[in-house]
């Protein structure tokens, strides 16, 4: 359903916030972690998360 969206919306890439350790589920899913440059907005952003908040994206599937 995501990569569908994705496809009619014409989104490059899914992205979300990993809370609560669902980072492991979402990484079965296709999702990477990526590096947050320290002091960004983005940053900013998770620090108002818990510790363990992690970005993360995954380019949508463009075969379905």
């Amino acid at each position: 359903m995501l990569d569908r969206l994705a496809r009619d919306y014409g989104l490059p890439r899914l992205a979300l916030t990993a809370v609560g350790g669902s980072a492991p589920g979402w990484a079965a899913m296709g999702f990477r972690a990526r590096d947050v440059a320290p002091g960004s907005a983005l940053a900013v952003k998770l620090a108002s998360y818990e510790a363990d908040a992690r970005y993360m994206t995954r380019e949508p599937d463009t075969h379905g």
